[in-house]
């Protein structure tokens, strides 16, 4: 009777975890207050570990401009070109390596020559500037206008 009991426990706790656990759409669509409208999502890497430092990267793809029509009437997405912060971010510079790669530091975002971006910083002490930190909380997002392809990136360290 015991193991019966530790069973159903086992599986209900199981149900519950994978009932809470977010999907990408919806993930996405809360971090950037955006409705995704006729999606595929595309791509995605996640190396959160469990004390829950990584990076987390989704793309999708839009059959329609709905997403991009939203972008466009919120004023905390910018117009390319990119600012030198999302820039060395997503790319790195002369003085930094990219941040936002993969554990074999390869580059997640392609290069975007056209499109919307959006820089959430996500550190409690913003006091210095975000590319001379010892650690980094930002959610970054790029919608490429040439390709109708959404870019979210989350990183944790």
């Amino acid at each position: 009777m015991k193991k019966i009991r530790y069973l159903l426990f086992a599986i209900m706790i199981s149900l519950l975890m994978v009932s809470c656990a977010q999907s990408d759409k919806s993930r996405v669509s809360d971090k950037l207050n955006l409705k995704l409208v006729k999606e595929n999502q595309i791509m995605k890497y996640d190396d959160h570990g469990a004390l829950g430092d990584g990076t987390r990267f989704i793309t999708f793809q839009f059959d329609s401009n709905d997403t991009l029509n939203q972008i466009k009437s919120d004023s905390n997405w910018k117009k390319f070109p990119l600012d030198n912060t999302t820039k060395a971010l997503m790319y790195g510079n002369e003085k930094t390596s990219p941040y936002v790669k993969d554990n074999n530091s390869r580059l997640l975002f392609p290069e975007i020559s056209e499109g919307y971006y959006l820089l959430i910083d996500r550190q409690e002490d913003k006091s210095q500037n975000i590319l001379n930190r010892p650690s980094l909380n930002f959610t970054l997002a790029v919608y490429d206008t040439k390709t109708n392809t959404l870019y979210f990136a989350e990183i944790d360290t």
